[in-house]
């Protein structure tokens, strides 16, 4: 049995007239556990991993669980095929494959008597950073503290159906809240050049920080992917709207089985753009 305290509060002309609170017990069976994927096949020289782990209930307070023993393997449509080595309780490493630019890839997952199956393609690198750029911003609303917001400039090939993610590391390390997730399309900058273009991150940079922009190439599904994930996890208020299912590319290759799989496989190009934060 769990309790959901609900807070209505209704405000009119600035003014707080009137707020209740209600206590609802809501009793909420707890579904079979998930396979959850996170995984990306990338150009990189470092090897990649796939992540295999099985949620947990909604109201569990327990984080998920990383499995063990499953059979991964990844194959191309050019023939490469791949046997993954789980290195770590529920990591697998990607030692051979890479991701080449209109490759296509299949992900195969075989655990607990099942079997799960993720397709992607290797799109082209489209959105291409030249440099990178910071500009000093006193605190104010929406800004916590004084720091240097983090621009870049740059173009964006012809040709529509592009879309990309920009990941930023602040001295060496992944900036990894929801509010540093960038992403975008081409469907209003088509062939367009960028100058001074806000990438946004939780918090702004200071002097002497080492920033760099990853673009990761990715597909228009993937994109909506990352659309919905920001949508999920920013959802909340009185206004908030129901919670939705995340979409996801693994499968269950038997349609009729009750276990289902949530997550992502992807596979991208990845091109690095670095900066010194100065004055």
């Amino acid at each position: 049995m769990k309790k959901l305290h609900i807070l209505f509060t209704l405000c009119i002309a600035a003014l707080m007239l009137s707020s209740c609170e209600d206590v609802v017990d809501v009793k909420l069976d707890a579904g079979p556990p998930l396979l959850s994927v996170d995984g990306w096949l990338t150009n990189r020289a470092v090897p990649d991993t796939i992540k295999l782990a099985q949620t947990s209930p909604y109201f569990s307070n327990t984080t998920p669980q990383w499995i063990s023993g499953a059979k991964v393997t990844l194959t191309t449509v050019s023939g490469e095929s791949e046997t993954l080595q789980e290195f770590s309780t529920g990591k697998f490493l990607i030692k051979n494959i890479r991701s080449i630019e209109g490759e296509k890839y299949l992900l195969r997952i075989e655990y607990d008597g099942e079997v799960y199956e993720a397709q992607t393609e290797a799109m082209r690198q489209s959105f291409l950073v030249d440099s990178v750029a910071f500009e000093y911003r006193e605190k104010s609303l929406g800004q916590d503290e004084d720091g240097y917001l983090l621009q870049f400039f740059g173009k964006e090939l012809k040709g529509m159906g592009d879309a990309c993610r920009m990941k930023i590391k602040k001295n060496g390390i992944y900036l990894n809240k929801i509010e540093d997730l960038n992403y975008m399309n081409d469907e209003f900058v088509d062939s367009a050049n960028f100058k001074k273009v806000r990438l946004f991150t939780e918090k702004p940079f200071q002097l002497k920080d080492s920033v760099t922009i990853e673009t990761w190439s990715i597909t228009m599904d993937a994109y909506h992917f990352y659309d919905e994930l920001r949508i999920q996890v920013s959802n909340g208020g009185i206004f908030a709207n129901p919670p939705a299912n995340v979409r996801t590319n693994v499968k269950n290759v038997n349609a009729s089985s009750a276990k289902k799989a949530v997550g992502y496989f992807g596979a991208s190009l990845v091109s690095t753009k670095s900066g010194i934060v100065k004055e």
